[in-house]
């Protein structure tokens, strides 16, 4: 299944990262706001429109219980204790997390750890060398994936064993997702997808999605039978057949360049700018995105059609917080204050929503319920 991937590339300033939700449909929901509500968004056809912007929210101080929304204060209200907390012995800047069906797999700053979630304690570890750009993961069926930038290859390691079954040399490799029956990884400064056969550990297809250069393809989604490549040098999120290896549709996010993508039952939603805003993009590229404003927004995890943005504090001593967003108005109408730390990542596996805090090496297992909005 897909996973997850948070890059900060060196000179590139890139952080990326992919959240599964649910299956992708054609087209986004209505976008229609309250009348008291700021930033409503534009109506039709989109081509060349602006994107639109929500309320901003200017400035955060999770650890006091607050934030501001539109110059109005908003309160956040304390989450419920997790179903477990896991110290995995070292920090996590997010750079990867999936489920290769057993196991659940988590990034670190200098490998992978793999958290049994029966028991709720790290089970396995594959060690990597630190390195100046990072690594990202995917996993399935028994097989973890990773790419190692630095050192320009895709690994591909058995699960149970830890051991390293073939390393397959990709210039660029930054980003890797298993779908479709192969396994998928960026070309980053090629602007280029790859597809790798996984029954001869060989890359078997190019696909050209975007500009040659920094901030290239450095994160692919697998949802509703397509693949979603974010490109942040074009602006754009575009949409891959996996049968025919062909580019059905480029996706434009104008002015705010996509930087992670969230892909719930019929939205996607994208961290723009650098983390200063959550963008809802249509999938049918019809109506421009809308942003609601933030910063230090990480990713987001959808539950129950509400999307949760991570919100990542200053510093190890900062408490973090999960801000939920109105899909219709782009409002911000809850909050959750975290009070182990700042959220790098929020996900959804073996039905529990997890918590990467990764200035504290912890990861929190939360019921989905704990996720429920109470304003």
């Amino acid at each position: 299944m897909a996973g997850i991937a948070v890059r900060r590339q060196g000179s590139r300033h890139l952080i990326v990262g992919i959240v599964m939700a649910a299956v992708m449909s054609a087209c986004a929901t209505s976008t229609a706001s309250p009348a008291a509500s700021p930033g409503a968004p534009a109506g039709t056809s989109a081509a060349s429109l602006a994107p639109t912007k929500a309320p901003s929210v200017g400035s955060a101080s999770p650890s006091s219980g607050a934030i501001r929304v539109a110059g109005l204060d908003f309160d956040l209200r304390p989450i419920t204790p997790p179903i477990a907390s896991i110290d995995i012995g070292e920090q996590s800047s997010g750079w990867g997390n999936a489920s290769d069906g057993t196991w659940l797999w988590v990034m670190t700053d200098t490998g992978a750890v793999a958290i049994d979630p029966t028991t709720n304690s790290v089970k396995r570890r594959i060690p990597l060398p630190i390195s100046a750009d990072g690594y990202t993961l995917d996993a399935s069926n028994g097989t973890v994936w990773i790419s190692d930038y630095d050192e320009q290859a895709v690994y591909r390691y058995d699960a149970r064993t830890g051991q390293r079954l073939a390393s397959i040399a990709l210039p660029y490799a930054d980003c890797v997702a298993v779908a479709a029956g192969a396994v998928w990884a960026c070309d980053h400064h090629e602007g280029a997808v790859v597809r790798i056969d996984t029954k001869t550990n060989t890359v078997v297809k190019t696909i050209i999605v975007g500009s040659r250069g920094s901030d290239g393809p450095g994160q692919i989604a697998a949802a509703g039978g397509s693949l979603w490549v974010v490109v942040g040098n074009d602006a754009a999120i575009v949409r891959i057949d996996p049968k025919t290896n062909s580019i059905v549709k480029t996706i434009h996010t104008y002015a705010d360049e996509p930087l992670s993508i969230t892909v719930s039952p019929d939205q996607i939603w994208a961290v723009v700018d650098d983390g200063s805003g959550l963008a809802l993009v249509d999938p049918a590229d019809q109506k421009p995105p809308r942003t609601t404003q933030f910063n230090g927004v990480s990713t987001a995890v959808v539950v129950d059609g509400i999307p949760w943005a991570g919100f990542l504090a200053s510093s190890s001593d900062t408490a973090g917080a999960l801000i939920a967003i109105d899909p219709a108005s782009g409002r911000v109408i809850d909050g959750l204050s975290i009070p182990d730390g700042s959220v790098t990542r929020p996900f959804q596996a073996f039905g529990s929503v997890w918590l990467v805090l990764g200035l504290q090496g912890l990861i929190e297992r939360y019921p989905p319920s704990a996720l429920t909005v109470k304003h």
